[in-house]
């Protein structure tokens, strides 16, 4: 893992493309996870956390956790969006 500060530089840069281009949701999800992994890794290295290695392991499986949970948030509210647009489209064709 990069714990300095070219790695927090090219996680925003890549943070900016992303939107420049703008990607998807889908896309930009799993750079902002990688983005909160390398923050929470800089700040650890440079003030250090007074947790042991457990409680840190914890911190990181719960922010997966959360991620997941964003990802099915998102799957659902994306597909509710398909089948309306479905159901519109198949009245339309009647």
């Amino acid at each position: 893992m990069l714990t300095d500060r070219s790695s927090i530089l090219s996680i925003i840069s890549v943070l900016a493309m992303s939107k420049l281009l703008k990607f998807c949701i889908w896309h930009r999800l799993p750079l902002y996870y990688a983005a909160s992994i390398d923050i929470i890794n800089t700040i650890d290295y440079y003030i250090t956390f007074a947790i042991n290695n457990e409680l840190m392991l914890a911190s990181y499986l719960t922010l997966t956790g959360i991620f997941i949970l964003i990802g099915m948030y998102l799957k659902e509210k994306y597909n509710a969006k398909v089948r309306v647009i479905k159901n519109q489209s198949s009245e339309s064709n009647r």
